[in-house]
């Protein structure tokens, strides 16, 4: 009862959280956008601008294999995050694993002492996947 309670109070706090048909119809393809603009973000980081990730896991002292890593896992989640589209559950999952791993890259940012600029795309994707997994969470959208 009392998370229903406090799920209320936010949905108050958001107008366009409402659960009238035409708002949650609206909410879903707010989130549909939001996967693909995840999606494509990295698509670009890790496939046209790859000589970048390169030199920044150089400068960070980061092996190989470790970049490789990130961006197999990287990509099999955006998978995941697509897929939601037509499964709710997915879209959670591949948000929250694609929200964590922008909490490494904002953390190793940080401890690379960058400016703030380079962090900033990370804190967003962050900020997105967030959305994206309440959102689908709260209202369990299906294909």
């Amino acid at each position: 009862m009392q998370t229903t309670l406090h799920t209320l109070q936010l949905l108050s706090a958001f107008p366009f959280l409402e659960t009238n048909p035409n708002n949650i119809q609206n909410i879903q393809i707010v989130v549909i956008v939001l996967q693909f603009i995840i999606a494509l973000s990295i698509l670009n980081v890790w496939v046209f601008q790859y000589e970048t990730i390169v030199v920044q896991f150089k400068e960070f002292n980061l092996p190989v294999w470790l970049r490789n890593a990130v961006g197999w896992t990287k990509a099999v989640f955006c998978i995941v995050l697509l897929a939601g589209i037509w499964v709710w559950q997915l879209a959670v999952v591949g948000a929250l694993a694609i929200g964590m791993l922008m909490v490494f890259a904002i953390l190793t940012h940080l401890r690379a002492k960058d400016p703030f600029y380079k962090i900033f795309p990370a804190i967003v994707l962050f900020a997105l996947c967030l959305a994206v997994a309440f959102l689908c969470y709260q209202y369990k959208f299906k294909g």
